[in-house]
């Protein structure tokens, strides 16, 4: 995806773009392919319980190199990091760690400990835990419900508004009715993003014509009354063979980007 983007908005412009880019954390996380790892239905099988403590560790180690590079002063490289490792492990409980300079390892330690328990006590013939769900279990995996809400068809619809606003945006060349769309706390690096270059705007639009939704989060999960987590979507787009995520936030009863 780096070399799309460089391909878009190539010229002396995009070398102060990416630097521009790097402390907020942006598109770095295109580079990274988001893995499949929805929970099994019945009790874990020992290669599932290897491969996903893999990627978990994978995920840990990334957080550990930024935390590493942000003491070094290496601000971009930990960035890059802290999303890659925020790719891999989707946690919604995280989210706000991945775009902090701070984030907090402790859940995946957690998780990974769970699983490395469920693989031990499968080795010793002992009952696994598997018909019980993990701690942050619903929280932190890939929801395949998510088709069957009863909000789905009004939800996707509003997204896809805005979406459209936002493509019609890029291939007018219109930098501010495109930063209009995204949520109000990047729109201003949006903004400086689109204005180095507006002329490359429709060749990105292109990119995004064949997005598809790919997850919605839960509503019973999004309760102002019960809770302060914002509701989520993401839409997935091939570029090159390779998937990246344009995600949306739902602020005020309005969906607004949030990053791709």
């Amino acid at each position: 995806m780096g070399t799309v983007l460089r391909r878009i908005f190539e010229g002396p412009s995009a070398r102060r773009t990416c630097r521009f880019l790097g402390p907020a954390g942006l598109l770095v996380c295109l580079l990274a392919v988001k893995p499949g790892g929805a929970e099994p239905s019945g009790p874990p099988s020992n290669e599932w319980i290897h491969n996903r403590i893999a990627v978990l560790e994978q995920a840990l180690f990334l957080r550990n190199e930024g935390l590493r590079m942000e003491e070094e002063g290496n601000v971009p490289g930990a960035m890059e990091a802290y999303w890659k490792s925020f790719v891999l492990y989707p946690d919604s409980r995280l989210e706000g760690k991945a775009l902090s300079f701070r984030p907090d390892l402790q859940p995946l330690k957690d998780r990974i400990a769970y699983l490395e328990s469920l693989l031990a006590a499968k080795k010793t013939g002992a009952e696994t835990a598997a018909s019980a769900p993990a701690p942050g279990e619903a929280a932190g995996g890939d929801n395949a419900d998510w088709r069957t809400y009863p909000d789905l068809a009004a939800e996707k619809k509003a997204i896809e508004e805005t979406f459209g606003r936002f493509r019609n945006a890029l291939k007018e060349g219109n930098a501010e009715g495109a930063a209009g769309c995204v949520d109000e706390s990047r729109r201003e690096v949006y903004a400086a993003l689109f204005g180095q270059k507006p002329e490359a705007m429709p060749s990105f639009a292109e990119l995004l014509d064949g997005a598809e939704m790919s997850f919605l989060s839960s509503p019973e999960n999004a309760d102002p009354g019960t809770t302060s987590t914002q509701r989520t979507s993401e839409y997935a787009v091939d570029v090159g063979g390779f998937t990246f995520y344009v995600r949306w936030i739902k602020v005020d009863g309005q969906w607004v980007l949030f990053d791709f």
